[in-house]
């Protein structure tokens, strides 16, 4: 998964003008097809930031579905995605 996400992030020109890095930490939901929705942040430096990491969130393939008590269940997920400049 966080090879994923840093293979796909794109770092926001706006962010970057603006010297905005730290985490974004993204959470959605997994239903009991491993499809994810309801993506939305909880922590975000920058909101150009949290548009990145949501979009790269969306683009990942399905998950394998969580468990509750031996049945299929949804899940919610939170993925800590981070920005960092180069000095």
């Amino acid at each position: 998964m966080m090879k994923f996400v840093a293979q796909n992030t794109r770092y926001p020109e706006e962010a970057q003008a603006e010297n905005a890095q730290g985490k974004v930490m993204v959470t959605f939901w997994v239903d009991e097809q491993g499809h994810s929705y309801g993506h939305g942040t909880i922590q975000s430096p920058h909101p150009s930031l949290a548009a990145e990491a949501i979009r790269v969130c969306k683009q990942m393939p399905a998950w394998a579905p969580g468990r509750q008590d031996g049945h299929l269940a949804a899940m919610q997920v939170y993925v800590p995605v981070m920005f960092k400049l180069a000095r």
